[in-house]
């Protein structure tokens, strides 16, 4: 994954999509999140986005 092509497609998502693609992100560097919500839906969509930026932008974790 090019952290360019996860960062386009994350902007013209819906809420329940981006959310669903912080997940696999997640998934994919292997890092759960440090307070777990109890729901999807507790988390919202500029959360999703900064995780995203974050991390696939990080070259700790090398995406980009």
């Amino acid at each position: 994954m090019k952290a360019e092509t996860v960062f386009n497609v994350a902007i013209h998502l819906s809420k329940e999509e981006l959310i669903k693609l912080q997940v696999l992100v997640q998934n994919r560097i292997n890092e759960k999140p440090k307070k777990r919500k109890k729901r999807y839906d507790d988390i919202t969509m500029e959360e999703a986005m900064a995780f995203i930026k974050k991390r696939c932008f990080s070259r700790k974790v090398g995406l980009y």
